[in-house]
């Protein structure tokens, strides 16, 4: 566990973690009455809910362990004891986020050093291979194409040398965030198990953007698509657009029918999804990959979902881009704006088709 109750809460109202902060809003969230903090997969994505939902649904909530407390009794792994790795490129840089952080952090895990690109490179090759055939100016152009945080501070010269002045995550316990990095999937894939064993029904939708690829090549793509929702989020039915923007409305999308009757494992389009969840009577969880995988639109998400009562949760998983994994309420949606943003925050195309 890397993060603790204090920290999820300034991270929950989007404040610096401070005493001042910490304090400040410890006090609404005892306000909230019968209500708590917790997460679900993605412990840096907290959310508020009733004490009673919490106890009730034990293996979708969890919650925060006390500052002084919980991390008190962790033992350090040493590194070389680690039994998983960094896997992919993206929790690589989830790793290097919390490893060297710009804002001061719990001084338990933390401490504040000057660590050069060199050290950087160091460390993190100490728990990846994926950096192996680099070099260390390979990876000094890496960090900054994808814009790690600690380049966010000012580097010093000191007898030559550059550094950064960094709270960095103390050595003893790099495993564990390791380990939670790596075991986001297998952590994800739980979740989804769990609600299939309450009587959800997991709905997977994908769509592909128009381009100029040849159709072979577009349903190559969708396979994939539809290959990583029924095996990454076991997806039980897979809907297909075979071609729409994500800004297009979902009620104008595949009319007529596209090309998805050419794939495997498919149960039809836009079309076919949107009739299915409004005549079912089962609780269903709609799975998508990014946020923007099903549309751009948050007035198409309230519509979506305050005229199908029977979906009961949305997935958001992005594994390929930042190794997260969203599972919410579709009334905690509604309730959020900050929530329905998500759907309108597409910076750049998202190659929905890479394999994890």
């Amino acid at each position: 566990m890397s993060v603790t109750r204090n920290q999820a809460i300034c991270i929950l109202f989007y404040a610096d973690y401070t005493p001042e902060n910490v304090e400040k809003y410890t006090a609404q969230i005892n306000q909230m009455e019968n209500c708590d903090i917790c997460w679900t997969v993605n412990e840096r994505e907290p959310v508020v809910v009733s004490n009673l939902r919490i106890l009730g649904g034990a293996t979708l909530y969890h919650r925060y362990p006390q500052d002084d407390e919980d991390l008190n009794i962790i033992e350090p792994k040493d590194p070389e004891d680690a039994d998983t790795e960094l896997q992919t490129y993206s929790q690589a840089l989830i790793f290097l986020n919390h490893t060297f952080c710009t804002e001061p952090q719990n001084s338990i895990l933390y401490e504040q050093k000057a660590i050069t690109i060199g050290n950087v490179f160091e460390v993190v090759s100490k728990y990846t291979s994926i950096f192996d055939l680099k070099s260390a100016k390979q990876f000094s152009v890496w960090l900054r194409t994808n814009n790690a945080d600690l380049l966010k501070v000012k580097e010093s010269r000191k007898n030559k040398v550059r550094s950064r002045l960094i709270s960095v995550l103390k050595e003893e316990y790099r495993d564990f965030l390791v380990e939670s990095i790596s075991k986001y999937l297998p952590r994800f894939q739980s979740k989804m198990k769990s609600l299939i064993e309450e009587d959800f029904v997991i709905i997977g939708y994908c769509r592909k953007s128009p381009s100029q690829e040849t159709e072979e090549t577009r349903l190559k793509l969708l396979q994939k698509m539809v290959k990583n929702l029924r095996s990454r989020a076991f997806a039980q039915k897979v809907f297909v657009s075979a071609s729409s923007k994500a800004s297009d409305p979902l009620h104008e999308r595949d009319l007529p029918p596209a090309i998805q009757n050419k794939l495997d494992n498919v149960d039809g389009n836009t079309q076919d999804f949107l009739e299915y969840v409004y005549s079912t009577e089962e609780n269903l969880c709609i799975v998508a990959t990014d946020f923007t995988g099903i549309t751009t639109r948050p007035t198409d998400i309230v519509k979506l979902l305050c005229t199908n009562k029977s979906i009961k949760k949305v997935a958001i998983e992005t594994f390929h881009t930042s190794n997260d994994v969203w599972i919410y309420d579709s009334e905690t949606i509604l309730a959020d704006n900050s929530l329905l943003e998500r759907f309108n925050s597409r910076k750049k195309p998202v190659h929905r088709s890479t394999n994890f």
